[in-house]
C-alpha cells in the first residue's frame, strides 16, 4: 500500500508557524508532526510513503532523507500552494498501483489506523473513508478507482471527492476513527495534543525521551542543574541544558540542543531545537526558534530585539553568558596571579612526586528530584591529590578562561 500525505490546506491559521518552520516540520514533543504519522504509518506495515509538499520542500527533504531511518521510502513531491487538490492527487497517483492512502499531514494518529486499513483491504472495490472529524477525512481505494475519479472530476476538498464518488455510482463506505485522533488546525491546538501526549493520553505516540517521571520526559545526555525545577507535564530533548534555578513547565517541551538559562520560566511553551534563553527569560504560551517567537494563542509574530534575552545556541554565544564571561574574567586575574608561580611549583612536583594523599569524608546529600521533592541521601567522599594544589588549579583555569568548564 501507499500513502500520500496531503498539505496543510485546511490549516489557515497555521500559516504564522512558516516564520518558524515549513508545515511539515511543525514540532510536536520534539518531533515534527508528519514525522509521528510515518512512524504510525510504518508500524501498519505502509512502507511507501509520499508527501506533497507545497512550503520549503528543500527543507523538508533535508530532514526526512529518503525515510531509511524507519524502514520505509520517502519520496518529497514539490506541489504549487495554489493547486487543486483533484490535480494534486492525479499527480500523485500517475502510475501507481494496488491500494492508496490519502491522509492530512497535520493529523495525529494514536490507534486505530491498523483496523482502517484492514478495513479497506477487505473492500478494495470501494473507497473506505473515516468519519468526518474536524472537517478532515482519510481515505483509502484501489489506486484505478481514485485515477478516474481524479481525471473525470474537478475538486478541491475530500468531501467534493466523496460526493464525485457517489455521483459516479462508487460505494463508499465510512469508519468511525475513535477520539484517539487529533487535527492541528491552528497554533493554539499544539499545546492542546502537547498536553495530551505527554500525560499519556494518546498512547500510540511515541516520544523521544525516556520516562524519569510521571509526566516527566528526559532525553539522553541532557544537563539538568539541580536548583531546576520541573513541573509536570514536561519534556526535554537530547543534548540540553538546564541551568541554574529556573522552572519548566507545566506543558512545556524543550527540543533537543537547547539552553534554559538561570532563573527562566518555561511554561506552556515549545522551544525547538537550538534555541537558547538567558537569565530572568519568561516564555508562556509562545513558540520560540532563536530569535523568533510566536504567540500560540494568537499567531503574533515577534524577535527578540537581544540575543542574550533569546537566541541560538552555539559555543560562542554559551560562552559569552553573563555567568560564564564573569567566571572567565576572575579565572584570567588569577591566571596572570598564579603564573609566576608555575615553574617553581612545577620544579617542586618534579623533585617530590611521589608527594599525594587520600582524604575521607562522610555526609548527607539533600537532593531535589525532577518532581521537586527534597530527599536526603548518605554519601562518604573520597579526595585524591597529587602534587601542589595550586598547580592543579592553574591547568584548571586555563580550562575556565576557553570556555571548556
Amino acid at each position: 500500500m501507499k500513502a500520500i500525505i496531503l498539505p496543510f490546506r485546511q490549516a489557515g491559521e497555521l500559516i504564522p508557524f512558516r516564520f518558524l518552520c515549513p508545515d511539515f516540520l511543525i514540532p510536536l514533543v520534539g518531533k515534527p508532526v508528519v514525522e509521528h504519522l510515518i512512524e504510525q504509518l510504518v508500524s501498519c506495515g505502509v512502507l511507501d510513503v509520499a508527501l506533497l509538499c507545497d512550503d520549503r520542500p528543500d527543507e523538508v527533504s533535508s530532514c526526512f532523507g529518503n525515510g531509511e531511518r524507519w524502514g520505509c521510502s520517502v519520496k518529497i513531491a514539490p506541489v504549487r500552494e495554489s493547486v487543486k487538490l483533484d490535480r494534486l492527487l492525479s499527480a500523485a497517483l500517475h502510475g501507481v498501483q494496488g491500494m492508496v492512502l490519502c491522509l492530512p499531514g497535520n493529523l495525529v494518529l494514536s490507534s486505530g489506523l491498523d483496523l482502517f486499513l484492514a478495513r479497506a483491504a477487505e473492500n478494495p472495490e470501494r473507497i473506505t473513508s473515516s468519519a468526518a472529524f474536524s472537517g478532515c477525512r482519510i481515505l483509502a481505494a484501489d489506486a484505478a478507482i481514485l485515477g478516474n475519479i481524479t481525471k473525470e472530476t474537478s475538486f478541491d476538498s475530500v468531501d467534493d471527492f466523496l460526493e464525485a464518488a457517489r455521483v459516479k455510482g462508487i460505494p463508499v463506505s465510512a469508519m468511525e476513527t475513535g477520539d484517539l485522533v487529533r487535527l492541528i488546525t491552528a497554533p493554539a491546538d499544539l499545546l492542546g495534543v502537547q498536553r495530551d501526549i505527554l500525560e499519556e493520553r494518546l498512547p500510540g505516540i511515541r516520544i523521544p525521551a525516556t520516562k524519569a517521571d510521571s509526566g516527566i520526559w528526559i532525553g539522553n545526555h541532557t544537563d539538568i542543574g539541580a536548583e531546576a525545577c520541573l513541573i509536570p507535564p514536561v519534556m526535554i530533548g537530547s543534548y540540553s541544558r538546564i541551568i541554574g534555578s529556573c522552572q519548566v513547565g507545566p506543558n512545556a517541551v524543550i527540543a533537543s540542543h537547547c539552553l534554559v538559562n538561570n532563573s527562566d520560566l518555561i511554561e506552556e511553551s515549545i522551544m525547538m531545537s537550538g534555541t537558547a534563553s538567558g537569565p530572568h527569560t519568561e516564555l508562556n504560551g509562545v513558540a520560540a526558534r532563536g530569535s523568533a517567537l510566536l504567540n500560540l494563542k494568537n499567531g503574533v509574530m515577534v524577535t527578540a530585539p537581544d540575543a542574550f534575552i533569546l537566541g541560538k545556541v552555539g559555543a560562542e554565544a554559551e560562552r559569552l553568558m553573563p555567568n560564564r564571561l564573569l567566571d572567565a574574567v576572575a579565572a584570567f586575574f588569577l591566571f596572570v596571579l598564579l603564573t609566576p608561580l608555575a615553574l617553581p611549583l612545577f620544579l617542586l612536583s618534579l623533585v617530590i612526586p611521589g608527594m599525594s594523599r587520600v582524604t575521607h569524608g562522610n555526609g548527607n546529600l539533600r537532593m531535589k528530584s525532577l518532581s521537586g521533592e527534597h530527599r536526603r541521601l548518605p554519601f562518604m567522599s573520597r579526595e585524591f591529590t597529587c602534587g601542589p594544589i595550586l598547580l592543579c588549579r592553574w591547568l584548571g583555569l586555563v580550562q575556565v578562561i576557553t570556555g571548556h568548564l
